[in-house]
């Protein structure tokens, strides 16, 4: 679920360090990926997942277009994995 959140310019990262630390929290404890999560780690992250809907709303206005349209070009960069 952490992991599926693509932002790599990291607008995202104040809202995916609970649950980093919560996986963290997961691997000191040394709980494997099969394990049911303690009560108290499964309720901080049922609380975080209820208020990741917020993230969706967010915007981050960005200008498309330069000021001056004879110096204007476009970047594009994609991932080629499926």
């Amino acid at each position: 679920m952490i992991n599926s959140v693509y932002d790599p310019i990291g607008f995202t990262a104040p809202a995916l360090l609970l649950p980093k630390l919560l996986m963290q929290e997961a691997w000191r404890g040394k709980i494997s990926w099969d394990e049911v999560l303690p009560v108290e780690l499964e309720h901080k992250y049922r609380l975080w997942d209820t208020t990741m809907h917020f993230v969706s709303k967010c915007a981050i206005p960005r200008r498309l277009f330069a000021e001056n349209y004879d110096d204007f070009t476009l970047h594009i960069f994609t991932d080629a994995s499926a």
